[in-house]
């Protein structure tokens, strides 16, 4: 009986826990849950967070995740190659880097990682020219089996956002993949802009529009996650968080993670 009463006890903590306002929902053994991180360079608090990023991807339970803001082997962040150790801290996964830039000795941009379980058959990585905006910008593209996944971060200005978003769709038009394609990043744009009203006339929307930024006070969202040849696509789930127990999002980063849940039926 005591056992019994401990048990439920047990039981009920952990369903208290995993229903915590902001953080990470449970996730489905059957769905793959995409993530989308600005990681601020690893660096926005003045020290490396790629350790305690790597426990909150865990907790999140990621599967496959789109990174922007990624160093490598700059000054700034202590020639530290930050995809490579992300991937070391998180048990041996994949990654593939996109450079935007030369910077500071090294190289920044984006990345997509997954768990070692998914299979790379092709990666790419599309440059986009910065107009007369801050930076230039790239998109991270990897394919696996059942999916293409990207991660990108797009500038700040509606011209420029709208060239390198024209670019983007242009080359994933050309590609003509018949499998569905996820898109992921910081996009610099609320969702009833024009930036991202151009995105939905080829793309869906998967993610909830929730603030995503700044993380210590979020009060706009400019993180999302697009899908196309969506068709066999249901979407579960998804979640802007705001809450760990193993990191705190206002050190982490700037921008808060956001993930979708997704059964792809073959």
């Amino acid at each position: 009986m005591k056992k019994t009463i401990y048990l439920l006890c047990s039981l009920a903590l952990f369903v208290a826990c995993c229903n915590v306002p902001g953080a990470p929902d449970a996730k489905n053994a059957k769905t793959i849950r995409l993530v989308s991180y600005n990681v601020g360079a690893f660096h926005k608090s003045g020290h490396s967070t790629i350790s305690m990023i790597a426990d909150m991807l865990g907790e999140m339970q990621a599967d496959v995740v789109g990174i922007q803001e990624v160093d490598s082997c700059t000054t700034r962040t202590g020639k530290v190659d930050q995809l490579d150790s992300l991937c070391t801290y998180l048990g041996g996964w994949c990654g593939k880097y996109g450079d935007a830039m030369p910077y500071k000795g090294g190289k920044y941009g984006v990345s997509v990682l997954a768990k070692p379980e998914y299979t790379v058959l092709a990666t790419d990585v599309l440059h986009l020219p910065k107009g007369t905006g801050n930076e230039p910008r790239a998109v991270a593209v990897v394919e696996y089996e059942d999916f293409v996944f990207a991660s990108t971060h797009i500038d700040f200005g509606e011209a420029n956002q709208m060239m390198q978003l024209q670019l983007v769709c242009q080359y994933f038009d050309s590609l003509a993949y018949q499998k569905p394609v996820f898109l992921v990043g910081d996009f610099n744009a609320y969702p009833d802009s024009k930036a991202i009203s151009y995105m939905q006339e080829s793309w869906t929307l998967i993610s909830v529009p929730d603030n995503s930024f700044p993380s210590h006070a979020p009060d706009r969202c400019i993180d999302f996650v697009f899908a196309r040849n969506a068709a066999s696509v249901k979407v579960v789930g998804g979640k802007v968080c705001t809450v760990f127990k193993q990191g705190d999002v206002a050190v982490a980063s700037d921008h808060l993670p956001i993930y979708v849940d997704v059964k792809i039926e073959k």
